[in-house]
């Protein structure tokens, strides 16, 4: 960071890709299949966070949908056009924490802030 005080790296920055590129990435996440049975998954997590004591909030239907798309994508990073149940609970993790409220923030909960 001290290294940096002067310039702007910002200012240097090109692009990696243009916009077209980018919009048909993104169409493709939509493509990516999605078993019925990882949708029913993602809706038991989601809905299993409601349920907990530890939350004052749980987890939305909105959550369960960006969790769909996060899991799309990341398929499609990985160069498939399936996702699976590990990447289910591989991005359940990193996705639902942002979208829940602990009850409180002990050491037992304190988990949900990371």
């Amino acid at each position: 960071l001290l290294a940096r005080t002067g310039a702007d790296p910002i200012k240097s920055l090109e692009p990696v890709m243009n916009a077209e590129t980018l919009c048909g990435i993104i169409a493709r996440v939509s493509e990516v299949k999605l078993a019925e049975s990882l949708v029913d998954y993602i809706l038991a997590l989601v809905q299993a966070t409601r349920g907990d004591s530890q939350l004052q909030i749980g987890a939305s239907p909105r959550a369960a949908l960006q969790l769909m798309q996060v899991v799309r994508a990341y398929a499609l990073v990985q160069g498939r056009s399936y996702t699976t149940p590990d990447d289910v609970k591989l991005l359940a993790q990193h996705v639902l924490p942002h979208r829940v409220f602990p009850a409180s923030t002990s050491q037992e909960t304190e988990f949900l802030l990371l």
